[in-house]
């Protein structure tokens, strides 16, 4: 986050939330979600990448494989926290997984024409999809062309399937999550989520595909 520049709502949003992260229980977070912390920070892995929230100022970094470290984007802060702040009592997962349409107060929740793109480029590369699926340690999941089941986080599985299109009928994305997935997560944090994941995937397949189905990502 350029610290320059005159910040966006989400940006602004995302300071707010590391500020109201001060006035939890650390100690009752690390507990309920399992997760190791020392002195300094509490640590977080969020769809399979190392994050750290320091435990005095409340930031949410990304830590890259060189040790450096930025400050988390929007979608990536904002599902942290929501995940581990508040955790409700006795959350457990029902096994059972539902389209995220399951939770949306108004409407369907459905997948938007920026989700299409994305299928359709996982589909036009599935090959390396799958290759950074399997690296990823995401499980294959069928009843779709290609599905797996990624841990958004280590205790908080969901899944994407793909279908490919026909003559008159566009690939098609499908997200499930568990039915229990609001005991973790707010419906609009799913779809942060969500979107977080999508652009992992396309950025660790790359090319220049890649980089202009991101540049479609509204």
């Amino acid at each position: 986050m350029d610290e320059t520049r005159e910040l966006n709502n989400y940006e602004k949003t995302l300071l707010r939330a590391e500020t109201e992260f001060l006035r939890f229980d650390q100690e009752e977070i690390i507990k309920a979600s399992g997760l190791r912390a020392d002195e300094d920070f509490i640590y977080v892995t969020f769809f399979y990448a190392p994050y750290r929230v320091d435990r005095r100022t409340g930031r949410v970094e990304a830590i890259a494989a060189d040790g450096s470290v930025r400050h988390a984007e929007f979608s990536e802060g904002m599902s942290i926290f929501d995940a581990i702040c508040e955790p409700t009592p006795f959350r457990s997962l029902s096994g059972d997984y539902v389209d995220i349409g399951y939770f949306a107060k108004m409407g369907s929740g459905g997948v938007n024409l920026s989700q299409q793109r994305y299928a359709a480029f996982f589909l036009e590369e599935q090959e390396r999809y799958k290759e950074v699926c399997d690296a990823l340690g995401a499980r294959p999941y069928g009843r779709c062309d290609i599905g797996y089941e990624f841990d958004v986080f280590p205790f908080l599985p969901m899944v994407i399937q793909l279908w490919e299109g026909e003559e008159g009928i566009p690939p098609a994305i499908r997200f499930l999550w568990d039915r229990n997935a609001r005991d973790f997560l707010r419906f609009e944090t799913m779809m942060y989520a969500n979107g977080h994941i999508l652009r992992s995937l396309t950025k660790a397949i790359g090319g220049e595909k890649a980089e202009k189905t991101l540049e479609n990502w509204v």
